[in-house]
């Protein structure tokens, strides 16, 4: 069995709408001086979450078509609180659930990250709860809270891949 680690990495903003960085590519080939990064302006949280859920469901039913086994991870990380998106809840609902109830995804766990997002815990709590994902307040940005924000990543990748190796779906632990 090969295994592949892919990620694709965009930002979002209102003045620039939800803008790739690049597609999926293997974690080896990613040019991390591309990842300079100032949106500004409001957050359309709700369309970033449609956007990376979106995506993973194409790329993944592809996958699936050539015979791999698959699964995904969304990480959505906001510093501020939903306000500027065309989409709605319902709409991110709904595009996570497809890929998991056409069957080309394993498993698709979805977290929400806030970062300097403590004015906004409240709201991100719930809407985590109303889309039945995961939430993590990673507090402040300080490279203590960076380090343990990447051991968390690591934490769920491994999970899973657990999940493909194995067919049982780890749960994951949305705090650290």
């Amino acid at each position: 069995m090969i295994n592949n680690l892919l990620i694709r990495a965009t930002y979002f903003s209102s003045t620039m709408g939800v803008q790739e960085i690049h597609g999926f590519l293997k974690l080896g080939d990613i040019d991390i001086t591309r990842y300079n990064i100032d949106p500004g302006g409001m957050t359309p949280l709700l369309d970033a979450m449609y956007s990376g859920v979106g995506a993973s469901n194409v790329y993944a039913k592809d996958l699936f078509d050539a015979d791999y086994d698959v699964n995904a991870i969304t990480f959505v990380i906001t510093d501020g609180w939903e306000n500027a998106s065309l989409r709605n809840k319902d709409d991110v609902r709904f595009e996570i659930a497809k890929s998991i109830r056409e069957e080309y995804l394993l498993s698709h766990n979805v977290i929400l990250i806030g970062i300097n997002a403590t004015q906004y815990l409240p709201e991100l709590e719930q809407l985590a709860a109303d889309l039945g994902t995961d939430f993590l307040d990673a507090g402040d940005i300080s490279d203590e809270a960076l380090a343990r924000l990447a051991q968390f990543v690591t934490g769920s990748i491994s999970s899973s891949s657990t999940t493909l190796t194995t067919g049982n779906s780890n749960p994951l632990n949305a705090s650290f």
